[in-house]
């Protein structure tokens, strides 16, 4: 159970991490292929919202 918990944890603690960068809260943990990335993946969003207007 503790191995459990210990792997729920991390992964929530991950996916905190990531939402962080996704609102732009904490960038400051990221590599320049990191931003170049998150950079993609937000085009990619705008993107899509765009297509639906």
């Amino acid at each position: 159970i503790y191995c459990e918990m210990t792997k729920m944890k991390n992964e929530n603690d991950k996916l905190r991490e990531t939402m962080r960068h996704l609102t732009a809260e904490d960038l400051t943990t990221l590599t320049m292929t990191d931003l170049k990335h998150l950079d993609k993946q937000l085009e990619a969003s705008l993107d899509r919202v765009r297509s639906r207007e």
